[in-house]
C-alpha cells in the first residue's frame, strides 16, 4: 500500500487522488490473482470492507449510508475493466434483473464498455456494399457543396445509420486510420447529429432522450441541496442552474389534449410534422418542420388514469427555436381541434419557473378582468398593458401595488 495511504489511515484524513489510484491499481492486481475477471459484487464485497473499516479515509461524503463505497467500487471495476479492455467482446454483461411494474427497453448483448454494436457484419435490409459505397458518396458530395450546414438536412440521418457498417469497418481497421482520414472520409461524422447516431448504433442509447432525462432528474438534487444552504455563491450557482435546465428547453414545444393513439402505427413525429401545418393553417411549402424528436409525457402511462378522457400531453423537440417560436405564435392565435378534442400549445417551461409564474395568479386574475394582462417574459416577468406601453412586473407585490394605485 502507498505511504501516502497509510499515513492518511493513521491521521484519519481522506488520501490525495494519486495516492487513492495507486492504491486502486494495487488492489485490483491483488484481486486479478485470484480471479483474472472480478465481477462487480467481488468489488463491492472489497469496497464496503475497506470504507467500513476506514470510513474518514474513503467514504462518500453524500449523506447516503446505502451508497458510501460508490466512489471506490467505480474505481476498482474501472481499472478492472481497463486492463481487460483487449478482449471486452468475449465478456459479454448478464442481464440485470427487471423491476416488476417498470418497462425497459431491450438492448442487446453488450460488452464491458456497453457497446452493443462494435463491429456490425449484417448490412441493413434492403441495402448491398454497392447502395452503401453510393450512399457514403453522396453524403462527401454533400459535405462538398455546402459543408458542414448539410448535417441538417433530414435525409442524413438515415444515410447515417445505414452507413454505420460502413464507419465501423473504417474505424476499426488495423492499422487504425488518422483522425484527419477519417474527417475526409465521414465529414458529417464530426458534426453533433453525427455523433448523436453513432452513439446510439454503438451502445444503444439515445444520448437525445436519455441525457435530458439524466440532467432533470439529478438537477433536483443539486437544486435541493442548493435550497438547503443559502449563500452568495450557492445561490448564484442555483440561478445559472435554471437558467442551463430552461435553455435546455427552448426548442421544446408541449401540446395538450392529442388523443391517444391518434398517430396509428407510424411514428409520432412523422404524424406531427404532416398535422401542424394542418391545424395551423399554414401553407404546405411555408414551414419544413424540423422535428428532432416527439414523445408523450409521462412516457409510462398511468395505471390510475383513463387516457381516453385525460390523455397525456405530447412534448416535441424543434431542431431550430425560430419554428418552435413560429409555430406556438400561430397556434395561440386561434382555437385548435382535432378529432372533437380541443389541442393547446405551451412552451415547455422548468418546474421553478412554472412556480414562479403560479405566485402571480391572484394578480393575473385581477389584471385580465381589466382587459390588462398580457401574457409572461421570460422567465417570471409579469406583462401589464397600460396606456399603449406594456409595463414589467418581477414579483406579485409590486404588480399588486401597481393595481392599487390605479384604484385611488
Amino acid at each position: 500500500m502507498p505511504s501516502e495511504v497509510q499515513s492518511a489511515i493513521a491521521n484519519s484524513t481522506r488520501p490525495n487522488p494519486a495516492a487513492r489510484r495507486a492504491m486502486v491499481r494495487s488492489l485490483v492486481d491483488q484481486m486479478r490473482g485470484h480471479n483474472s475477471n472480478p465481477k462487480r459484487g467481488i468489488c463491492a464485497q472489497v469496497a464496503n470492507d475497506i470504507v467500513r473499516k476506514y470510513p474518514q479515509c474513503f467514504g462518500d461524503v453524500n449523506g447516503d449510508d446505502n451508497v458510501a463505497a460508490a466512489s471506490l467500487l467505480q474505481q476498482l471495476k474501472t481499472r478492472i475493466e481497463h486492463v481487460n479492455r483487449n478482449n471486452t467482446m468475449a465478456r459479454l454483461r448478464q442481464k440485470r434483473p427487471s423491476i416488476p411494474g417498470v418497462r425497459s427497453q431491450e438492448r442487446g448483448p453488450m460488452d464491458q464498455y456497453g457497446c452493443v454494436r462494435w463491429q456490425p457484419e449484417e448490412l441493413p435490409a434492403g441495402e448491398t456494399e454497392e447502395s452503401l459505397q453510393e450512399m457514403k458518396k453522396q453524403m462527401l458530395q454533400l459535405y462538398a457543396q455546402v459543408g458542414m450546414a448539410g448535417a441538417e438536412r433530414g435525409g442524413l440521418q438515415r444515410w447515417h445509420e445505414n452507413t454505420y457498417i460502413l464507419q465501423r469497418r473504417d474505424l476499426n481497421a488495423d492499422p487504425s486510420p488518422s483522425i484527419s482520414k477519417i474527417k475526409d472520409d465521414w465529414p458529417f461524422l464530426f458534426s453533433l447529429k453525427g455523433l448523436f447516431s453513432h452513439f446510439s448504433e454503438l451502445t444503444g442509447i439515445s444520448i437525445l432522450e436519455k441525457l435530458p432525462a439524466a440532467i432533470e432528474q439529478r438537477s433536483k438534487t443539486i437544486i435541493e441541496y442548493f435550497k438547503q444552504h443559502k449563500t452568495t455563491g450557492v445561490e448564484q450557482l442555483q440561478s445559472k442552474v435554471y437558467d442551463l435546465e430552461n435553455r435546455g428547453r427552448r426548442k421544446n414545444l408541449r401540446i395538450v389534449g392529442v388523443p391517444e393513439g391518434v398517430e396509428g402505427s407510424g411514428p409520432l413525429t412523422t404524424f406531427l410534422r404532416s398535422s401542424i401545418p394542418k391545424w395551423l393553417d399554414l401553407p404546405a411549402d411555408s414551414l419544413a418542420l424540423d422535428i428532432e424528436r416527439a414523445h408523450r409525457s409521462p412516457t409510462f402511462a398511468p395505471s390510475n388514469v383513463n387516457l381516453n378522457s385525460s390523455p397525456r400531453s405530447v412534448l416535441i423537440r424543434f431542431l431550430r427555436f425560430t419554428e418552435k417560436e413560429t409555430v406556438l405564435r400561430a397556434a395561440l392565435k386561434k382555437t385548435i381541434n382535432h378529432e372533437g378534442a380541443e389541442l393547446r400549445f405551451y412552451s415547455d417551461l422548468s418546474t421553478s419557473v412554472l412556480q414562479k409564474r403560479r405566485e402571480f395568479s391572484s394578480v393575473v386574475k385581477t389584471m385580465a378582468s381589466r382587459g390588462l394582462y398580457r401574457g409572461f417574459a421570460y422567465p417570471a416577468r409579469l406583462r401589464c398593458l397600460h396606456m399603449g406601453k406594456i409595463r414589467l412586473f418581477d414579483d406579485p407585490n409590486s404588480a399588486k401595488a401597481f393595481l392599487d394605485s390605479l384604484d385611488r
